[in-house]
């Protein structure tokens, strides 16, 4: 199966932040420097350093959280053995496709919020104002309303 989504070859760009980790690399969770980045990362951790999605760099512990997150979305959406699932990942080192993204920040004061990648606002659920949710609970608060 080919799909034109993953045909060239893959090039980093400016999305992916220069705090990316090796750890997070090897469990496909891109750390992006923006919520609006060129590709569409099914999920991912910003760590941009924009007053409105400054975020941190999330533990190792953490990032297992998230590539577990990612894990159970691909498991629903293209469950293996799929042809497509395989380009994808042979594609690069992170999960790309054309469906909403998924994205995580880390505050500054260590709570977490969520976004959907094509949201114009809120910026991310909850806000840095409001009182800080683990990553636990933010994942828990997007399956609410996103199942």
């Amino acid at each position: 199966m080919t799909n034109r989504w993953y045909r060239g070859t893959w090039e980093p760009g400016t999305d992916i932040s220069p705090e990316q980790t090796e750890f997070a690399t090897a469990h496909r969770v891109p750390f992006l420097t923006s919520p609006h980045p060129d590709r569409k990362y099914i999920v991912g951790v910003v760590i941009g350093d924009e007053p409105f999605y400054a975020g941190m760099v999330p533990t190792e512990e953490e990032i297992l959280v998230v590539a577990d997150f990612t894990k159970n979305l691909l498991d629903y959406w293209f469950p293996k053995p799929n042809a497509y699932r395989d380009e994808m990942e042979h594609f690069a080192p992170y999960d790309i496709d054309t469906a909403p993204s998924r994205y995580f920040i880390k505050y500054r004061h260590g709570g977490w919020g969520y976004r959907w990648g094509q949201w114009s606002s809120p910026l991310f659920i909850p806000s840095k104002s409001e009182a800080p949710e683990t990553l636990q609970q933010a994942i828990e608060r997007y399956r609410k309303h996103y199942g």
